[in-house]
């Protein structure tokens, strides 16, 4: 049984540590969401890097180094955009 049913289980006695537990998990979704957002930004570099290179002709005539540099919410827009084309 998990530390958590069992703090259920046990009643109002553990109200503050079920709030602990479900702040600690917040943290955790968030940073895992954050490091997501990271990876994303660097496969869309590439795939923007690898799209001009194939229209150029030549991976040497386009600037591989350039990162853009992307907002959250503009991350989050091609998050949302990519769900809605793949329909998830």
């Amino acid at each position: 049984m998990s530390v958590g049913v069992s703090w259920c289980q046990a009643g109002d006695g553990t109200l503050a540590e079920r709030l602990a537990m479900f702040q600690q998990q917040k943290l955790a979704v968030e940073q895992q969401i954050h490091d997501s957002l990271l990876n994303l930004r660097k496969v869309n570099h590439k795939i923007d890097v690898y799209q001009r290179a194939v229209a150029a002709g030549s991976e040497g005539l386009v600037d591989c180094d350039a990162l853009p540099q992307l907002s959250a919410d503009e991350l989050l827009a091609q998050v949302k955009a990519y769900e809605v084309a793949q329909k998830l």
